[in-house]
């Protein structure tokens, strides 16, 4: 009795062995073939592609924050510039004015130099107030004032006396009884040198037979002469021996 089974196909073979002939219909086709696992290996590449797009992407990202950051830095510079600039600018603005009112000093000097003759004038007329204020000619003089002189200069020609004691002759409510005024008049108008009354008054003093000492003091004792001690030195000094 023969066999009817199949005959195994070959192990490395896909194809499953035909169907028994014993009357079933002929086979429809090959069975469908399973598919194959993937390869490890093949996953691991994938991976590393991507892990180098990626670094690839931070890498541009970082170069372009780099960059923009460079032009952000040199924008303040820029600024800052512009605004030195604008400060020099305003310096210049406010030294204008400021050289302009140095300019504009000589012109308002100007007035002060012309106002000068105007003070010269103002001097010129105080200068002629003590002339306008001279005492009066002689026809205006008072009476008064000519016989107070009068009696000064007979005082000085023939008794020698001092300025003092002129003064007080004159004005003594038991001598002359003139004004203090007409008296003043009288003194500052004679024609006298006080050191040659006083030489000539201690020559009397000397014909009455006193010493230097007692004639020096005479001639400035406040109860005597009333002369001067300059006076009395010189009189003295020009004493006959």
């Amino acid at each position: 009795m023969s066999s009817t089974q199949p005959t195994p196909g070959d192990p490395g073979s896909q194809t499953p062995p035909s169907a028994p002939s014993f009357g079933a219909p002929p086979a429809a086709g090959p069975a469908p073939v399973a598919p194959a696992a993937p390869k490890r290996g093949a996953g691991k590449l994938l991976l590393g592609g991507c892990g180098i797009i990626l670094l690839l992407l931070i890498l541009i990202g970082g170069c372009s924050a780099l960059l923009g950051g460079g032009g952000d830095e040199a924008a303040p510079g820029a600024g800052a510039g512009s605004q030195s600039a604008a400060q020099d600018e305003a310096t210049s603005a406010e030294a204008q004015p400021a050289a302009a009112e140095d300019e504009a000093q000589p012109a308002e000097a100007a007035p002060a130099e012309a106002e000068e003759p105007a003070e010269e004038t103002v001097e010129a007329e105080d200068a002629a107030e003590p002339a306008e204020a001279e005492e009066p000619a002689e026809e205006d003089v008072p009476r008064e004032y000519e016989s107070a002189l009068n009696k000064a200069q007979s005082y000085s020609d023939l008794m020698h006396m001092s300025e003092k004691g002129i003064y007080d002759q004159l004005t003594s409510e038991y001598g002359e009884a003139f004004s203090e005024e007409a008296a003043q008049y009288a003194i500052d108008h004679l024609e006298v040198d006080w050191n040659e009354n006083a030489l000539q008054k201690a020559r009397d003093y000397q014909d009455m037979d006193m010493s230097p000492s007692a004639i020096h003091d005479q001639l400035t004792s406040e109860y005597g002469e009333q002369f001067t001690q300059e006076q009395a030195d010189y009189a003295i000094e020009h004493l006959e021996p």
